[in-house]
């Protein structure tokens, strides 16, 4: 089982804001206002999720190459050792590594199955974990070591127990109409801050893409 720490984690407050005047408009545009500054702040959150796991001290797979079979599968063992519950796992990886997955052609055809629907939009499992496909993994020229290594994207096998996300405030939106702008002025806001807790249940799985 995963061990109990105290940690500290920072709750940073965040603002999205959007305006629609409607002397342009012969429709509303307000719903699409709210969704499109709500869904700005859920990115900024899976953006702080993985601030927070790349700050952490985790263990590396192995570091050269695209994602292969071997690393997810390295980095199912590094949970299994320390009795990670089997069904709180998620791989987290961007949308090459999906490509890469694609590829591997020891796949068996339900993982297969699995992983391109998660192209479609669906979270499905495959190789012992929950996929999750995310546009905010950092890119740079490290390895998961420090070490120089062109175009690495810092994907993660992360138990869900090992990391907490502290909301400090929920998103909320509101709607003002606005007399002086003669528009809705279309505000969400939120606070909230991540921290690994557990380190060794954060595996980093960097993938070189071309």
């Amino acid at each position: 089982m995963l061990a109990r720490f105290l940690v500290h984690c920072s709750i940073l407050s965040k603002v999205g804001a959007s305006e629609e005047t409607r002397a342009i408009h012969n429709v509303s545009f307000r719903n699409e206002f709210v969704t499109a500054t709500a869904n700005a702040l859920g990115r900024d959150a899976d953006a702080t999720i993985n601030t927070a796991l790349l700050a952490s001290n985790t263990n590396p797979t192995t570091l050269s190459g695209a994602l292969t079979q071997a690393k997810i599968l390295e980095a199912l063992t590094l949970l299994n050792n320390i009795d990670a519950d089997p069904t709180d796992r998620y791989l987290i990886v961007g949308p090459q590594q999906i490509s890469d997955a694609l590829g591997i052609s020891t796949l068996t055809s339900g993982d297969y199955m699995a992983i391109k629907s998660l192209v479609e939009g669906s979270i499905n499992s495959a190789l012992g974990f929950q996929w999750i496909m995310s546009t905010q993994l950092t890119k740079d020229n490290l390895n998961a070591a420090g070490s120089a290594q062109s175009n690495t994207r810092h994907c993660f096998a992360v138990h869900k127990q090992a990391v907490g996300l502290a909301v400090g405030q929920d998103i909320v939106t509101t709607i003002e109409w606005s007399p002086d702008r003669y528009g809705y002025n279309v505000v969400s806001s939120s606070s909230m801050g991540a921290v690994v807790i557990e380190p060794t249940g954060v595996i980093e799985i960097g993938c070189v893409e071309p």
